[in-house]
């Protein structure tokens, strides 16, 4: 497929650099809309997190983050928040009050 550009150059788009490239229009609410083969070249799904960055005034790099789901039960925050903690003894507020100053003052 031929691209006409502003300045009056044309461009091959589809194989350029041994790399596959296309094109996409940003639509009326700056939406961009991936051609099929580049999403299944870059494993793109929907929902997937895609950054921009601008390289110059024309154009910018695109990176997709991937954040891979893992299981809550493996997150040691989550045990952390979801392990009884049992005391050996009830300890009275003030003496907590004073174990606390204690640490703090260390």
């Amino acid at each position: 497929m031929l691209l006409g550009y502003r300045k009056g150059y044309i461009l091959n788009v589809g194989d350029f650099c041994g790399k596959i490239m296309s094109t996409c229009r940003v639509d009326k609410r700056y939406r961009i809309v991936l051609d099929k083969g580049l999403r299944r070249q870059v494993s793109v799904e929907a929902g997937d997190l895609v950054v921009l960055e601008p390289i110059d005034r024309h154009s910018f790099k695109a990176v997709v983050m991937r954040f891979e789901k893992e299981p809550l039960e493996d997150d040691p925050a989550w045990k952390v928040l979801h392990t009884p903690v049992r005391p050996e003894r009830h300890i009275p507020p003030e003496e907590l009050e004073e174990m606390m100053e204690e640490e703090a003052w260390r």
